[in-house]
């Protein structure tokens, strides 16, 4: 039987052309990581040495106006603008079609996984020179769907306040849907390239 040259080198110019793309990747990871560890050493630090409360030198003789814990209704505007900076969410993106949402979102990605499986499991193949056993296939699947509500409830969860608006929740969904779909095909690719490095 004569060695398939044509094959072995595609398949290992999709290694190669895979292997680039992660480190693309990684390489903008980094330069994000580098930007932020940046702009935390820039920030001043607020350093308070020490308070003290002289409540025996208090001398109260009415109580009027409102009482304020925790936050002004004046600062609430520059506590958004705060927020949208730094697109630290301050709590869930609470709305009432969430969980029609939630559902709608994971049966499109189902679809997907089950429409593209066979195009997805043909690049994974590449890592293992060899097609993918069709039941680890079904586990790798069924896994994916299992995880996938928890994975749209995070999404959800760090939408930035300027899009938390029943306007932007078409906009919001399809965004959700694409970090849920990249992040299947990343955990196809990382599954099985990890099990091919295990296996050698």
């Amino acid at each position: 039987m004569q060695f398939d040259w044509n094959t072995f080198l595609i398949q290992i110019q999709e290694k190669v052309r895979i292997a680039e793309s992660k480190i693309s990747s990684l390489e903008m990871e980094m330069n994000s990581l580098k930007i932020k560890l940046k702009e935390l050493e820039d920030k001043p630090s607020i350093q308070i040495d020490k308070i003290e409360y002289k409540f025996d030198q208090l001398k109260v003789e009415t109580l009027e106006g409102t009482l304020n814990i925790g936050l002004n209704p004046a600062d609430a505007e520059a506590l958004e603008e705060l927020t949208i900076n730094q697109e630290n969410p301050l709590s869930p993106f609470m709305f009432k079609e969430r969980e029609t949402l939630i559902q709608q979102i994971s049966q499109e990605v189902y679809q997907y996984l089950d429409n593209e499986r066979s195009t997805l499991f043909q690049h994974a193949g590449v890592f293992q020179d060899k097609p993918i056993d069709p039941q680890i296939a079904d586990f790798v699947v069924e896994d994916l769907k299992r995880q996938l509500p928890f994975r749209i409830n995070f999404f959800l969860d760090q939408t930035p306040i300027y899009d938390r608006t029943i306007e932007r929740l078409p906009f919001v969904s399809e965004r959700v849907r694409e970090k849920c779909i990249k992040d299947c095909d990343l955990a196809v690719l990382k599954f099985f390239s990890n099990g091919t490095s295990n296996n050698n």
